[in-house]
């Protein structure tokens, strides 16, 4: 069962949710594991959430091969589990992606596991462009700094844009063979052809010819530069998943207005990350970049070096 069933592990901010909502039920010979809310699924909140202390690997055998079951692949066709909260969330700097890795083996060690990866200065800046969508008040010069003490929750970690470890303890589980890696500019430059890269990867038939809307479509748009400071000022009074307890929690009257205010105010002229900052991180990354682009061949350019 495991040999027709491949997990897309994310990242966030790389058109997963476009891959998801666009492309995967475009496709005749895919089977969308995932059909719910990602919270709701008995399987990935057991791979996901699950403590040590509980997780019962034979149990979740079961619950997922029970779902293959039900999905009737075709001959030739493949099972697609995506989800990018398998690669791990920046609010918690990825400290589970091992483990997360490690269970998925365990269900299904002939899967097929493939990602896609995004530069990480600009990875950074939208992710936390998300994080404040996600209700945190941070600022972004806070989480660089941060370090965890024995107090504290996991939190903000920059190893976790060190692509290159994740992809290597995924090829030693499944196999070198069995790991693919795709770049975000290839994916949101030339989408066809990202389908059509990950239909050879999968052993299946290219996707169909898809409308040229669909394919330039975004679906999950970031929250504007503009409305960063004031939406980082009202999360302190909104219930948001990383904001459960505010210290008033007042129903979000605000959203429409603010996307309203956003298309009418300049655009900022000054990036998230000074110059500095931005070449420290890149020079951070230049080790690790070089090992991704060794063996997986995935490059991001002269600012990504």
């Amino acid at each position: 069962m495991s040999r027709s069933v491949a997990f897309h592990i994310g990242y966030h901010k790389t058109a997963t949710t476009w891959f998801q909502r666009e492309a995967l039920h475009r496709h005749p010979d895919v089977r969308r594991f995932l059909t719910g809310a990602t919270w709701e699924d008995p399987f990935l909140r057991e791979v996901i959430l699950a403590s040590r202390r509980d997780y019962d690997a034979h149990r979740v055998r079961e619950v997922f091969d029970r779902r293959m079951e039900g999905l009737a692949i075709p001959d030739g066709g493949v099972a697609i589990v995506s989800e990018e909260r398998l690669s791990g969330h920046v609010a918690t700097g990825g400290f589970d992606t091992f483990q997360i890795a490690e269970r998925l083996a365990e269900v299904a060690p002939d899967a097929r596991v493939f990602f896609v990866v995004r530069e990480q200065v600009d990875m950074i800046e939208s992710e936390y462009l998300q994080l404040v969508q996600e209700g945190s008040s941070a600022r972004l010069d806070w989480l660089l700094r941060f370090t965890p003490t024995a107090a504290t929750v996991p939190g903000f970690d920059l190893g976790h844009y060190e692509y290159d470890r994740l992809a290597d303890h995924y090829a030693q589980l499944f196999g070198p063979k069995r790991v693919r890696v795709f770049e975000f500019r290839s994916v949101v430059g030339d989408p066809r052809r990202f389908l059509d890269d990950v239909a050879g990867y999968l052993g299946i038939d290219p996707w169909p010819t898809l409308p040229t809307d669909v394919l330039s479509r975004r679906v999950n748009p970031r929250l504007p530069r503009r409305l960063l400071g004031l939406r980082r000022f009202l999360n302190h009074f909104e219930r948001r998943p990383l904001n459960p307890h505010p210290v008033v929690a007042l129903p979000p009257v605000w959203r429409g207005p603010l996307w309203w205010l956003a298309s009418r105010l300049p655009a900022p002229r000054r990036p998230l990350l000074d110059a500095e900052t931005r070449a420290g991180l890149r020079a951070r990354y230049a080790a690790s970049n070089a090992r991704l682009a060794e063996r997986y061949g995935v490059v991001f350019g002269d600012s990504g070096v």
